[in-house]
């Protein structure tokens, strides 16, 4: 007996080896959605051009069942779905923030160091000890 589109989908997503929910959140969808795909639900073109964009099978075999169920990526194929990429956008962002912190820390610790040999009477002394310390702590970065 031939599968139907639906099948197809559950069966795509079982040989991905995830949840409905998971599956779901890489298409950007909902679990009630394809809870309503793998249960008979019609699912409309565009959902299974999505499936092939994020996954890489062919739309073919999704509409028609036509050659064998294939994942291969594709030029278009998203191999993170938007949750990882937001997360590594995040990451990056954090390790630029890692990187501030850390310059800023040595600043001060060259700051501290100057200031407590340094004899000053006025506030310029303190201003060209800053302008010092940050010239020679961004020369290092």
């Amino acid at each position: 007996m031939e599968s139907t589109v639906n099948e197809r989908v559950k069966m795509l997503r079982t040989k991905l080896d995830l949840s409905q929910n998971d599956f779901a959140q890489k298409l950007g969808s909902s679990l009630m959605t394809v809870s309503r795909w793998e249960t008979g639900s019609k699912i409309i073109d565009k959902n299974l051009f999505r499936m092939n964009q994020v996954f890489g099978v062919s739309v073919e075999w999704l509409k028609n069942g036509v050659g064998e169920l294939e994942i291969v990526p594709n030029e278009n194929s998203s191999p993170q779905s938007w949750s990882e990429k937001a997360f590594d956008t995040i990451k990056k962002h954090n390790e630029h923030l890692e990187q501030e912190v850390q310059f800023l820390r040595d600043m001060l610790s060259n700051v501290t160091s100057k200031m407590s040999s340094a004899n000053f009477n006025d506030a310029f002394g303190l201003v060209g000890i800053l302008q010092n310390t940050t010239e020679s702590v961004r020369a290092v970065a």
